[in-house]
């Protein structure tokens, strides 16, 4: 990944050339987000505090409660797009390996999950697990196998 980002922001003489209007929507994007961190925050603490404290009304704080669990099954919906964002402003040739959906776009839901978890395994794993499923993937696609058998082959393989 870091490869990748240092391939769009093109290298001169071995240091990363920053383009000036790249550099000033990530400003301007770090300013945003810690604007709306802050007054989220705030806006939070002061209704958390209203519900804690019993100010609010019956309705009010069941409706507040409600919404709080709701948003916060939310939360990482606008982290996902950035994530995928990212990860389509690449080239090609960098993401022609990840997992994409039948359309063709990349799965950010599969790499999300991956990226979770991929610090429980040391790198030698994560290869050989890749390994696993690039051949599982090739048998499912140029073999008349039963796509049952391979999937079960590829699940006993990747949990021993």
């Amino acid at each position: 990944m870091i490869v990748s980002a240092a391939n769009v922001l093109g290298e001169i003489d071995g240091r990363a050339a920053v383009d000036p209007q790249l550099l000033q929507g990530l400003i301007e994007f770090i300013r945003v987000s810690v604007a709306s961190a802050l007054l989220g925050a705030a806006a939070g603490l002061i209704i958390a505090l209203a519900v804690i404290r019993g100010k609010l009304p019956d309705g009010i704080r069941s409706t507040v409660m409600t919404f709080s669990g709701v948003a916060s099954q939310f939360a990482g919906i606008p982290l996902a797009f950035a994530f995928i964002a990212t990860l389509n402003r690449l080239p090609a040739k960098e993401t022609e390996h990840l997992p994409r959906k039948k359309d063709g776009t990349l799965n950010g839901y599969a790499l999300g999950i991956a990226a979770m978890n991929a610090h429980r395994f040391e790198t030698d794993q994560l290869v050989r697990g890749m390994e696993a499923c690039l051949q599982a993937n090739l048998a499912l696609v140029t073999t008349q196998l039963d796509q049952e058998l391979v999937l079960t082959e590829i699940v006993v393989k990747l949990l021993t």
